[in-house]
């Protein structure tokens, strides 16, 4: 997931003196923050139950859904997994951020003997085989 602010105001940062040489500021974590990963963290935690419970309203079910930072994991059946990835992607915006689906992966766990439906996930997925 990437951050889709650049900041509020849409501005480019301002250069603030820094021990004699300016430094940019800009709104939000920066790289390098200690802080920034558990505010992403902690936002992220807010919206993934209801992504967990997508994946409940239907058929099939979620086995594992893990994250770390900006990582996540989505495992079980196609189609409870196609309706947790559909529901991130509408969800992230509310907390400024968005899916970079070029970063995604889909990993069948039966590799080629796997039986998903891959028309329920978007077409610019990459599927891993062996």
């Amino acid at each position: 997931m990437r951050s889709r602010r650049g900041g509020a105001t849409g501005r480019r940062p301002s250069a603030r003196p820094l021990r004699g040489d300016d430094a940019a500021s800009q709104e939000g974590g920066q790289q390098g923050d200690p802080a920034a990963g558990l505010g992403f963290s902690l936002a992220l935690q807010g919206i993934l139950p209801r992504v967990a419970a997508a994946g409940k309203d239907g058929a099939g079910v979620i086995d594992q859904m893990s994250f770390y930072l900006d990582d996540g994991w989505i495992a079980g059946d196609d189609t409870a997994v196609a309706r947790a990835l559909a529901m991130l992607q509408q969800i992230a915006p509310e907390i400024g951020l968005e899916l970079n689906l070029g970063k995604c992966e889909l990993i069948p766990a039966a590799d080629n003997a796997s039986t998903f439906d891959r028309a329920l996930f978007p077409p610019s997925r990459a599927t891993r085989t062996k």
